[in-house]
């Protein structure tokens, strides 16, 4: 009487609070009542609740399945003969409904997560009413699936080949759909890239700009000079070296004006090297016969 009472009251207020502290006192093994399902637990009894009738105020309890006792839940009295007049609280969930939908919910919640439970959650569910059948049959189920090994396992490859493939086609038939977009957002990132490799390579070289001219200088004289030689000293000079070298090729008059005042200077600057080569020999031998005279003089 006291679990039909505290439980349909509870249901009938309008401020909810705990239902674990109605249904806990109340049920004859405490640990059918799992902390985790009190949401459920509420949920299904209020849901059961509204499914009955509302009449009367007279709760009729059968114990033993053969003595029937009865409680007004107005006037608080008490009966084991049938009262006159006797209209029973039908719109009330009485005691062995609780428990039945109590017992579901927590076998039903037992059933979810007895995979994955851990040992302290197995001794919980196990000191339920329902544990040992339920643990009996996860005893039995693994049994079954250890025989079937190799049929679970073909099975799970099969399920998992299905679902890759399945997702494969749909992620295939997305980029199909959207083809235009994916070219587009493709191209962009390739500009945003080869942007960035530019600029950054740009900043490189205003960075470096003194080194990278004093490099280009050295490299072109030394492409110049390896040309120019090979247009001198080669029978053949390929078509690029003449053509880089074709203007020294083009005589004019001011080029033979040109030549020949270097010949001219070269022949005068060679006059006057032998000049004063002979200059030279001539002071030699100045110096020698004023030697000699000097120590002739002495010798007197």
């Amino acid at each position: 009487v006291t679990l039909v009472v505290d439980v349909n009251q509870f249901l009938e207020k309008e401020k909810q609070s705990d239902i674990l502290s109605v249904l806990k006192p109340a049920v004859g093994n405490t640990n059918d009542v799992i902390p985790e399902c009190a949401d459920r637990y509420h949920d299904a009894l209020a849901k059961a609740k509204e499914q009955k009738s509302r009449s009367g105020s007279w709760l009729k309890v059968t114990l033993q399945e053969k003595y029937d006792y009865y409680y007004n839940i107005d006037s608080k009295e008490s009966s084991w003969v049938t009262p006159e007049p006797c209209l029973l609280k039908e719109s009330w969930l009485m005691g062995k409904e609780i428990e039945d939908i109590v017992e579901d919910i927590t076998a039903d919640y037992i059933r979810e997560n007895i995979w994955s439970a851990t040992e302290d959650m197995l001794q919980r569910f196990q000191a339920t009413t329902s544990g040992p059948l339920i643990r009996k049959e996860y005893e039995a189920r693994k049994a079954f699936l250890y025989e079937q090994e190799e049929h679970v396992v073909k099975i799970q490859a099969f399920w998992k080949a299905y679902k890759q493939r399945e997702a494969y086609k749909r992620r295939r038939q997305m980029f199909i759909d959207n083809i235009r977009f994916i070219v587009k957002i493709q191209s962009w990132y390739r500009m945003v890239t080869a942007r960035k490799n530019y600029l950054s390579r740009l900043q490189f070289f205003r960075d470096h700009n003194n080194e990278i001219v004093k490099i280009q200088s050295l490299l072109r004289a030394s492409k110049a000079r390896d040309d120019y030689k090979t247009l001198v000293g080669s029978e053949n000079p390929p078509l690029r070296v003449i053509r880089k070298f074709v203007y020294l090729l083009d005589q004019s008059d001011l080029d033979f004006q040109e030549e020949l005042e270097v010949a001219r200077l070269r022949e005068e600057v060679v006059t006057k090297i032998r000049g004063n080569q002979q200059l030279e020999k001539d002071l030699n031998l100045m110096d020698i016969k004023i030697g000699l005279l000097v120590k002739n003089r002495i010798t007197l």
